[in-house]
């Protein structure tokens, strides 16, 4: 029930981290502060390069992981359901 734009945001400025490494922009907004907006959100990934790095510092993925640069295709169908 919640827009891309809503899950993907960040708010109120940039606090102070405790690991001054982290260099994410504003405070994350968490799922418990989002409130649905009455309609039905559907997202479709093609792919996804790994879940982080390998300290969860900002190393990228091992490199078996990793998603370079290629042309692909992605497909879908969309069908009614009646209840």
């Amino acid at each position: 029930p919640f827009a891309m734009n809503a899950l993907d945001c960040m708010e109120n400025g940039t606090p102070k981290r405790a690991n001054p490494s982290n260099v994410q922009a504003g405070e994350a907004r968490h799922s418990l502060d989002l409130k649905p907006d009455g309609l039905t959100h559907v997202n479709f990934d093609m792919v996804q390069m790994g879940v982080g790095g390998i300290d969860s510092w900002g190393s990228w993925p091992l490199e078996k992981y990793r998603l370079h640069a290629s042309p692909r295709t992605f497909c879908f169908t969309l069908r009614p359901v009646v209840n």
